[in-house]
């Protein structure tokens, strides 16, 4: 690829550039006046209750690492693959709006963080479900319009042996992510976790992990028989 091919490459990608600068401004704004041994959080259980820490310069250091692990893998990884060859186009529409969607969200989350560590925010709030939601629905959106890849979407054998497959996977995975992004961003206004809350997020992860898998094989099987 020439040079001028490069920067057009990275130019459709600006907007995650833009968010990871931007986090990484805001984790040494919120994270270096921290105490050395504060603890921030890293991980929250089902009831929105923190249940993972981890120290300040992990903190600092680990989510910004991850969105700019995340945006080489999505930006350079698939150009390697046949398939990205074979729909172009297609990959250079979505690829830039999934990752802008994954970089923001992980910027979002790790501010947060932040925030509670610095007690600007209280640790057992569920505004982690409304962000969590958000993402949900919005990739929900997306999927559809994503071809059939190696990296993005419900990768197994019988999804990726046939596009049939994979485009009506595709349109009911993103069915049920829109569906399970509005029922987390409920619970998070909510405000409150009860027995029947936690039983619905968990058929929610049912919903949006085990559903598609179950349905593409059915659809891979009537392909099959017809």
């Amino acid at each position: 690829m020439t040079e001028k091919g490069e920067r057009m490459k990275l130019n459709r990608f600006k907007f995650a550039i833009i968010f990871i600068l931007i986090q990484i401004a805001l984790a040494l704004y919120f994270g270096l006046p921290l105490a050395d041994d504060a603890q921030v959080p890293s991980h929250w259980n089902l009831q929105g209750e923190v249940d993972g820490w981890t120290g300040k310069y992990q903190a600092i250091i680990m989510f910004p690492l991850i969105n700019i692990v995340l945006f080489f893998l999505m930006v350079f990884f698939p150009t390697i693959s046949p398939r990205y060859r074979n729909n172009q186009e297609r990959f250079d529409k979505i690829l830039p709006s999934l990752l802008n969607l994954l970089v923001f969200f992980f910027s979002a989350i790790h501010i947060y963080t932040l925030l509670i560590a610095r007690n600007y925010v209280p640790a057992g709030n569920l505004f982690v479900f409304i962000l969590l939601g958000l993402l949900f629905f919005l990739v929900g959106n997306l999927l559809p319009k994503v071809p059939s890849n190696f990296y993005v979407g419900v990768r197994i054998p019988w999804t990726l042996s046939s596009d049939v497959v994979w485009r009506k996977t595709s349109r009911f995975t993103g069915k049920c992510f829109s569906i399970g992004g509005v029922i987390f961003i409920i619970v998070g206004m909510i405000g409150k976790i009860t027995v029947i809350v936690k039983t619905l997020l968990v058929l929610v992860l049912i919903l949006i992990i085990v559903l598609p898998i179950l349905y593409s094989f059915i659809i891979y099987k009537k392909e099959q028989q017809s």
